[in-house]
């Protein structure tokens, strides 16, 4: 390869691609266990021998039970269920792929755990859930919300009333390659209402998705669920310098925003106390 900057784009093509693949994995491993873990826990509570001991105390228990597992506590279990609940496309995609059969552990003691096993029916898993989870009708594709949205944006996207609302925001987070961020933005700017509003809505979609930064593969991998899925502290992974410049990237951009009367003068300012410099932000 006699050409050096081809040999610099090459090796940026490739690094580019591989580091997206990886992201990509963490990505849906996540995302697939703990709608599997949604899956166990709802199947619990209507075929499980003791789930009456347990009544709605079920979760906590959960949570105290599993709490040397990283991530899950008892909000995260609620979280799991209604993830479960909202997108039965989820196990068409998995059970019509043969997923869960190499990802999830064979149950040994089924005796003790009634039906819960790993390798159920599409049609018992889908049971008679919800009015939603009857019907996989104008609902984004499981296949999509696998692998185009992360665990992080479907967190923000379950707590959406409507499943109209939801799937718009899905197919336009989809599309825009969003961030968790912009997810976020997009939500609070009642992008969804006001596009009901509008005479033209693709024209405030394309808008819209013109003023949108596209999510990096780095935006999945440095996310508080992929380090505990990963099992990693998170200063494991980020440095303090970097936690500081991202913190201050954030700050300086919120007080450009509010406009007049505020100052955002400077980083690491240098200030003389008695007869030793100091730094401050």
């Amino acid at each position: 390869m006699k050409d050096f900057k081809l040999l610099i784009q090459n090796i940026t093509v490739v690094h580019d691609q591989l580091q997206q693949q990886a992201a990509n994995a963490v990505n849906q491993s996540l995302t697939i266990r703990n709608w599997l873990i949604g899956h166990y826990i709802v199947e619990y509570e209507q075929k499980g021998k003791d789930r009456a001991e347990y009544g709605n105390k079920l979760i906590p228990n959960l949570a105290m039970e599993l709490k040397e597992i990283r991530g899950i506590d008892t909000r995260s279990l609620h979280n799991f269920r209604l993830f479960y609940k909202l997108y039965p496309q989820v196990g068409n995609y998995l059970f019509e792929n043969k997923k869960v059969g190499s990802l999830t552990p064979l149950l040994e003691e089924k005796g003790k755990m009634g039906s819960l096993t790993p390798f159920l029916p599409l049609e018992q898993i889908r049971g008679s859930l919800t009015i939603e989870s009857d019907s996989l009708e104008n609902k984004v594709n499981g296949k999509h919300i696998i692998t185009k949205l992360s665990y992080t944006h479907l967190e923000q996207l379950i707590r959406i009333d409507g499943g109209l609302k939801r799937t718009f925001y899905e197919i336009e987070c989809i599309k825009g390659i969003w961030s968790v961020r912009e997810l976020k933005r997009q939500i609070s700017s009642l992008f969804y209402e006001r596009s009901g509003l509008s005479a033209k809505p693709e024209k405030l979609s394309e808008l819209v998705q013109q003023n949108t930064s596209p999510q990096k593969a780095t935006d999945i991998i440095k996310n508080i669920y992929a380090f505990e899925f990963l099992n990693l502290k998170i200063k494991d992974v980020v440095e303090e310098s970097d936690l500081e410049t991202a913190l201050l990237d954030h700050l300086q951009e919120f007080i450009i925003e509010l406009g007049n009367g505020f100052c955002f003068e400077t980083r690491q300012k240098r200030i003389l106390i008695g007869e030793k410099y100091y730094f401050i932000d």
